[in-house]
């Protein structure tokens, strides 16, 4: 079964099958952080998967584990090609932004919750 198919994949299901190929086959680091990946999507022939864990991110752009999971695809009879996107936290963005303006000369005070001067 190809993607050209009418019918509509779903990426859960797709997922769900990596994370089992990888257990049977035996790869427990892998299959341990793909498990604790939920956001995966499929778009224009793209299993796009999002995480914000720096640590998984970096197992998961690690050639030989993209292969692995290559090989997860061709196993289900599909031809996806494999996107891997770091989505930063909250947390990292506003820091982000915290240091783009004292980058600035911008002098800051940080309040935190509700406490207003």
């Amino acid at each position: 079964m190809g993607t050209g198919g009418k019918a509509q994949i779903s990426a859960k299901t797709v997922w769900g099958k990596i994370v089992l190929f990888l257990k049977e086959k035996k790869y427990i680091t892998l299959h341990m952080a793909c498990g604790d990946i939920v956001d995966v999507e499929i778009k224009e022939n793209q299993l796009i998967i999002n995480t914000d864990e720096l640590l998984l991110y970096d197992i998961l752009i690690q050639e030989k584990n993209k292969s692995l999971l290559e090989q997860a695809i061709s196993w289900q009879g599909l031809k996806l090609d494999i996107i891997i996107n770091r989505i930063l936290r909250q947390s990292e963005l506003v820091q982000q932004d915290i240091d783009k303006l004292k980058n600035l000369g911008i002098n800051l005070k940080i309040v935190e919750g509700d406490n207003y001067e």
